[in-house]
């Protein structure tokens, strides 16, 4: 704490925060002080022990995000591990490379194209809920694109169909809210940072109730899907008598079953389901961000 106070001496900001910044209005002093600090390069904020470089200067965002050793991620990323494992998103070092070498490929437009069916499908779902409020009060839309979203998600990811939509008060779902509820309140409180402590506590059981559901859920479709997979290969049908508009779709999940590195070594399960959720919360969380917007 100390090295980390000499450090950052230097730069401008607050040397403290009072417990209020430790909830919402945390954020609110956060653009008070990037507004007044606007002509510095950084800006300095302290979440509790943890120290917070704000940077807002396009020069030095680009230093960051172009740098191929800058790749250790924040204190806070440690609260998505119990979810996401070391996926691409939680990773760093080695793991980290070779990973996204791996991944790379399988993030291309064609698989978006394949699905667009999938997503007409859903959205067409969406507009329909959304029509019966047309000429009514005033409402929050965004728990319908939520519930759109997690059913394009799931289905190209994947490749199966929750119908969130359908049933909002599937154990799925309602695990996933839950889950990413319990992070960002774990994220405004520091008394809660400590695993043993955060297990006392209410939220550290419905966490780790909802995180068996999620797991649950994830370890059975590629499960599955990777039983249907070893079938195909055993009937020996890998789509040589199927023209192309009769193949399957390959869902995300397809593509990380196949997937091997320069040695040739496909990912295990645990991996593949690293990458499944990492995926799913990485779509969700950008809505999330928006959701203030989409109000």
């Amino acid at each position: 704490f100390r090295v980390f106070r000499f450090l950052l001496d230097h730069i401008k900001g607050p040397n403290s925060l009072k417990i209020k910044y430790f909830l919402p209005e945390f954020f609110q002093q956060l653009i008070f002080h990037s507004e007044e600090n606007r002509h510095q390069p950084l800006l300095k904020l302290w979440l509790g022990p943890i120290p917070i470089v704000a940077i807002y200067n396009a020069e030095n965002v680009e230093v960051i995000l172009t740098s191929s050793r800058q790749i250790d991620k924040s204190y806070m990323y440690k609260f998505l591990e119990p979810w996401l494992g070391l996926g691409l998103l939680t990773s760093t070092g080695n793991k980290w490379r070779s990973r996204r070498k791996m991944l790379t490929p399988t993030f291309h437009f064609t698989i978006l194209e394949d699905f667009l069916d999938v997503m007409n499908e859903h959205a067409n779902i969406l507009v329909n809920k959304l029509e019966k409020h047309v000429n009514q009060e005033a409402f929050n839309c965004f728990f319908y694109i939520t519930l759109c979203a997690l059913d394009i998600i799931c289905e190209t990811a994947m490749g199966k169909n929750i119908g969130a939509q359908s049933n909002d008060d599937s154990e799925y779902v309602r695990a996933v809210y839950r889950m990413s509820d319990m992070i960002h309140r774990r994220m405004k409180m520091p008394w809660l940072w400590l695993d043993f402590l955060f297990l006392m506590f209410k939220e550290g059981r419905e966490h780790k109730k909802s995180l068996e559901i999620l797991h649950n859920f994830t370890n059975n479709v590629i499960a599955e899907r990777a039983s249907e997979m070893k079938k195909d290969e055993e009937r020996g049908s890998a789509d040589k008598d199927s023209s192309p508009s009769e193949n399957k779709r390959r869902a995300f999940l397809d593509l990380l079953l196949n997937v091997t590195d320069e040695e040739g070594n496909k990912l295990s399960h645990e991996d593949i389901r690293e990458e499944v959720d990492t995926f799913m919360f990485e779509v969700l969380y950008i809505i999330m961000l928006f959701s203030g917007i989409i109000k």
